[in-house]
């Protein structure tokens, strides 16, 4: 595997290897991956968006489609 002169995971899937690289902030990276706080608040809004749905749906609340 040729690096790629950013820290990440080398995995080994079947016969394929895989780098995954998570890109972070200067002098390591060039700053163009998400930063965790953005991974955190993207899944916080997936729970809150799920978890909106189950309840409107049990309670019979029809949502409307934007």
């Amino acid at each position: 595997m040729k690096p790629t002169g950013i820290p990440g995971t080398s995995v080994l899937q079947g016969r394929e290897d895989v780098s995954l690289d998570a890109d972070t902030t200067p002098p390591l990276g060039k700053g163009q991956g998400f930063r965790p706080h953005e991974l955190l608040e993207a899944a916080l809004a997936s729970f809150m968006a799920i978890t909106l749905r189950m309840v409107a749906r049990e309670r019979e609340i029809a949502l409307e489609q934007a």
